[in-house]
């Protein structure tokens, strides 16, 4: 997925890539280039990557739509060749309108086939980007190998796929209604119909107990989202801080995004309580990074990173102590076996006294 980007210079990546996320929903077929001379300066040629063209574009030449975040759409020409697949004719504006350098750092989000939502980052690095984008893996949007893709997302019903040897190529129906460029329905990103109906927000004051307990973003019930148990569990946790934890997530975050965001906040919660001594350190080191983002999306987890720093030390002290521990037993054995050996010699010494003597 990530391509031509070099070493880590700006932390800032991490939040641009958050909000990124938080547009592109949990289907997220994606993949980062980093612009070289070749894409910007001359030549004005884009080579996609291999396995990404094998899994959602045509084998064949085509018009493929880049729609920049302004909502401007650009015709590129996409050409197969034999070792690989270009943008050409119509990439070369698309740079000069969006005054593309080398360096700069593009998410292309595939949202229909033959079209992509273009998200310009500005110059950064792989793997500032990869680790931004590796912290919020949430269900269906797993990492690959090398980076290069991630899990394809349902085809709309106007698009067939035609199997040839082991590929799978993406053809239009003839027979179905033409695509319309102007779609901006992103998948998983009607809540309305997902969800339920907007609901007027709820001051956490006014809530007594779980049947008073509705979970809104951007106005739109998700309890159907959440089972029952983490509806519970949530309520709780929210109960021990007097607020909406999710009151200030980012306004572009979906429902389904938040419910996992909920989803997962419990579960952390849920570890800090019963973690022990033998908890693995790389255990909360994870735990952290999770937080980390989902403070940066905007949800109150404040009092749960407070509470894993003290658990952090108190196993850290723990473990000192025991280490102390062990080695002044350790030497004290040692004491105890030179005294035994020291006894002995004496009760020998005077033996061979008595043995004289005799």
């Amino acid at each position: 997925m990530f391509e031509n980007v070099d070493n880590p210079e700006d932390s800032s990546v991490k939040s641009q890539v958050e909000e990124i996320k938080a547009k592109i929903g949990v289907e997220c077929p994606i993949f980062v280039k980093a612009m070289q001379p070749s894409n910007v300066a001359s030549g004005f040629l884009l080579a996609l990557p291999k396995q990404f063209c094998h899994s959602h574009l045509p084998s064949h030449d085509a018009t493929i739509i880049l729609q920049d975040e302004s909502g401007e759409k650009y015709r590129t020409k996409f050409i197969v060749q034999k070792d690989k697949s270009i943008l050409s004719s119509g990439w070369r504006r698309f740079c000069f309108a969006n005054k593309l350098v080398v360096g700069d750092v593009l998410v292309f989000h595939l949202v229909r086939p033959l079209k992509f939502k273009v998200y310009i980052m500005g110059t950064h690095s792989l793997a500032e980007v990869e680790e931004a984008f590796s912290l919020l893996k949430f269900g269906s949007c797993t990492k690959q190998t090398a980076f290069e893709e991630i899990r394809p997302m349902p085809l709309p019903k106007d698009v067939c796929q035609v199997h040839i040897g082991e590929k799978t190529s993406l053809t239009l129906d003839s027979n179905a209604a033409l695509i319309d460029e102007e779609y901006n329905e992103e998948f998983g990103f009607n809540i309305l119909e997902d969800v339920g109906l907007s609901i007027p927000a709820t001051d956490f004051g006014d809530v007594e107990n779980t049947k008073d307990f509705t979970i809104l973003v951007n106005g739109v019930s998700i309890n159907s989202c959440l089972s029952e148990e983490i509806r519970n569990r949530y309520y709780d946790l929210c109960c021990s801080q007097r607020s909406f934890l999710h009151n200030h997530l980012l306004k572009s975050i979906n429902g389904k995004l938040a419910a996992e965001i909920i989803t997962e906040t419990i579960n952390i919660a849920n570890a800090i309580r019963a973690c022990r001594l033998s908890t693995p350190h790389g255990a909360y080191v994870l735990w952290e990074k999770t937080l980390d983002a989902f403070e940066i999306l905007g949800m109150n987890v404040g009092f749960l990173h407070a509470r894993l720093k003290q658990l952090l030390s108190l196993s850290f002290r723990t473990k000192q102590a025991l280490i102390r521990k062990s080695k002044e037993a350790k030497l004290e054995q040692a004491r105890a076996k030179d005294k035994v050996i020291t006894l002995e010699s004496k009760y020998w010494k005077l033996m061979e006294r008595e043995d004289g003597k005799c």
